[in-house]
């Protein structure tokens, strides 16, 4: 039964201490094999590189990337999926830093957050800021970001980075009540071994 007890509070800590601040929901950032969240609809990233593009450090990590090739006139689209099931939507943040040679826009389920709609070497040399934080752009479950992105001649690159921040839901009082209860019947289940 001490084990039941342990189980109860540690629980109680965890679910009432998740709910009083954000917490990371998840990060992701473009990666030549396409296995760090942000990955193109169709094909697999490869490397794309050039002395001119930024090489600045990102966390969470990122390279410059392309799907299909490189020296090909071409668009892309690329996406990254989060769950804020049980998260408050109206504490949600979402923040990034991307890049492309040549153009494109960023979009949170539809809404546009931001674009690099001429074909101008800033839009490669450094990395721009990204995000939001307006709750009316996320939904309470599953989100899509989407970054349109295409190539007006010459190498295509994009590089990109994301992190969504929320708090938890708190619990409602019947669930704090609920825990007490458990924690309660736990108690008098030890009496009862203590005194059988």
């Amino acid at each position: 039964m001490n084990k039941m007890v342990i189980s109860v509070a540690t629980a109680a800590t965890i679910m009432l201490g998740s709910a009083a601040g954000a917490v990371t929901v998840a990060t992701g950032g473009t990666a030549v094999g396409d296995g760090f969240g942000i990955t193109p609809q169709s094909g697999v990233s490869v490397a794309s590189n050039n002395a001119a593009y930024s090489s600045e450090v990102t966390t969470p990590t990122s390279a410059w990337v392309w799907a299909g090739d490189i020296n090909n006139t071409n668009s892309n689209v690329y996406t990254f999926s989060f769950d804020l099931t049980g998260y408050d939507v109206s504490t949600a943040v979402l923040s990034g830093k991307w890049g492309i040679d040549n153009i494109g826009s960023v979009l949170l389920n539809g809404n546009l957050l931001a674009s690099l709609p001429l074909t101008i070497t800033a839009n490669f040399n450094t990395l721009h800021d990204y995000g939001t934080s307006v709750d009316a752009y996320f939904n309470s479950g599953l989100n899509t970001l989407v970054f349109d992105v295409a190539d007006d001649g010459g190498a295509a690159a994009f590089r990109a980075t994301a992190i969504v921040e929320a708090a938890a839901i708190p619990l409602p009082a019947a669930a704090t009540l609920l825990l007490a209860g458990l924690g309660g019947l736990a108690a008098v289940g030890r009496r009862r071994k203590s005194r059988g």
